[in-house]
């Protein structure tokens, strides 16, 4: 059985579309990885958004 991902798995904080609108602020607004967490009520910390900005996961979600 494979493992699910993303925000099927039952310990995401993160939903495919936050995913994209932070990656969207990151590349519009420039907004650092510290006020993107705040932007989500610090769902994640600092090294997991920066791990979702450099898609080294969520890697399956596609920018709009």
């Amino acid at each position: 059985m494979a493992a699910r991902k993303g925000e099927a798995h039952h310990k995401a904080k993160l939903t495919d579309d936050l995913v994209r609108e932070v990656r969207r602020l990151r590349r519009t607004e420039g907004l650092s990885i510290q006020r993107l967490c705040e932007h989500i009520g610090w769902l994640v910390g600092v090294h997991t958004m920066e791990s979702v900005i450099q898609r080294r996961t969520w890697k399956h979600v596609e920018d709009d």
